[in-house]
């Protein structure tokens, strides 16, 4: 069995100009270059399901052969609707996927060969200082959380629909986070863990509404850009926004005592904050944290949360190239 990582590797101005960078993360081996093979379009987001790969773009969601990594094959081209976010039902048949200005679309995969778009998600009261920025799911539920940009107003919310009929979605509560301007979260269990400006909020879903039941961790000059949770230990890339432009820091958060979050370690990244191209994701196997920018994916040893070491950087083909979108995939071959 052999771990693979694969994200993009892109042109920005040559949409066109588009190929899967696939890395082999096998535990107890060394991170490899597995190969560069050309893909049909410019993705934001990857969930693997099975042999698949699903792959979410600006407008468009493509569907994927994986099986003969780091070949692949086109199986389906889905054309009107995608976004910088997948989040996939247990069943892996649905997808939602987030688009900061569209919405939410939730889209059949249950045939990989037609998605279909089922319905579509679009809060009516938006302004042009409220931005979706974030989606998860929770049983039947989907949290949409939306972000004010307006530091003198806190309007910050989250947007909870019941999904157990994805044709009909409905709207079934609306959920202060004030004061924490929430911008990623992420579920362990019945926690939810919310990262934003200035701050960390952890909740219970099963007391989502009531107030004063929020953990509020202060991370003063610290915006919050993507979070991953993953055992005891959240991984959380801050961006210094009050100070620096270009430098992100991965920050490691002791969860055991949930009602008081412990920052652990920290690294600094590289990640260039003023482009359109500042999406982030992670993810986790083993001691080893996967984390690709538009830099670039770094293989990052986590075994010590004192001291998270990036052992392993592999850039995009080109100086004017960038990195987007995570998955990693394991399949079943020796060679």
């Amino acid at each position: 069995m052999r771990n693979l990582a694969i994200s993009m590797d892109s042109d920005p101005d040559e949409r066109e100009d588009c190929a899967f960078m696939v890395i082999d993360i096998t535990p107890n081996q060394t991170p490899a270059l597995a190969g560069r093979t050309p893909c049909q379009g410019f993705y934001r987001d990857l969930f693997g399901v099975g042999s698949n790969l699903v792959c979410s773009g600006n407008s468009e969601v493509d569907i994927y052969n994986v099986d003969e990594l780091p070949e692949v094959s086109l199986i389906s081209h889905f054309k009107g609707f995608g976004g910088k976010k997948i989040a996939p039902d247990v069943h892996r048949d649905l997808i939602f996927v987030l688009d900061e200005v569209q919405g939410v679309g939730i889209i059949s995969i249950a045939k990989r060969e037609e998605p279909k778009l089922l319905s579509h998600i679009y809060p009516g009261n938006l302004s042009e200082d409220l931005v979706m920025s974030d989606i998860a799911l929770h049983d039947n539920q989907l949290l949409l959380l939306v972000n004010d940009l307006n530091t003198s107003s806190h309007r910050e919310c989250l947007l909870v629909y019941d999904v157990s009929l994805p044709e009909s979605p409905q709207l079934i509560k609306e959920v202060s986070i004030a004061p924490c301007k929430g911008n990623v979260i992420s579920f362990k269990g019945e926690q939810l863990y919310v990262a934003g400006f200035n701050s960390l909020m952890i909740r219970s879903m099963s007391s989502i509404e009531e107030s004063g039941e929020s953990v509020l961790k202060k991370r003063e000059n610290m915006r919050g850009v993507a979070i991953l949770v993953d055992g005891d230990f959240a991984y959380l890339v801050e961006h210094e926004w009050a100070l620096r432009t270009t430098i992100g820091l991965l920050n490691i958060a002791d969860l055991r005592r949930p009602e008081e979050p412990k920052f652990e370690g920290k690294t600094l990244l590289a990640i260039n904050f003023q482009t359109d191209f500042s999406d982030v994701s992670m993810r986790k196997i083993g001691e080893r944290l996967i984390l690709v920018s538009s830099f670039g994916m770094r293989v990052i040893n986590v075994s010590d949360p004192d001291n998270p070491d990036i052992t392993h950087l592999f850039r995009p083909s080109g100086n004017f190239r960038i990195a987007s979108g995570l998955e990693i995939l394991t399949v079943d071959r020796a060679n």
